[in-house]
């Protein structure tokens, strides 16, 4: 539907993730809240047990929010339909098998989220 482009950028967030992935994590997941030209990114990881963790503001990996951000700004804008308002919210998790998950949402952004 969208020439392969949105599996490119699928498969890239993907690798970015991985490539974050603490070692005693199963899985972590990119929450993101992506407007127009902007996006804020979160990370959480939990290991198999089920235990949840996230990076604290000092070990955040600033460099892999930043290129998942644009990434999905440019999904969005790929995805976006005539006369349809586009999601705002996505949460990407990789798995360390390579499994990967992707969730959009449509949510009204209040002033907290602008």
């Amino acid at each position: 539907m969208y020439g392969g482009q949105d599996v490119e950028i699928n498969n890239r967030i993907g690798r970015i993730l991985l490539d974050i992935l603490p070692s005693d994590a199963e899985r972590i997941t990119a929450k993101a809240i992506v407007g127009q030209d902007w996006a804020e990114v979160a990370f959480e990881y939990a290991d198999d047990a089920g235990n949840v963790g996230s990076f604290d503001f000092d070990n955040t990996p600033s460099r892999a929010a930043g290129d998942i951000s644009e990434a999905l700004i440019e999904l969005r804008k790929l995805m976006a339909q005539p006369d349809a308002e586009p999601w705002n919210r996505a949460a990407f998790t990789a798995h360390r098998d390579g499994q990967f998950r992707v969730e959009f949402s449509y949510e009204e952004l209040d002033d907290e989220d602008l």
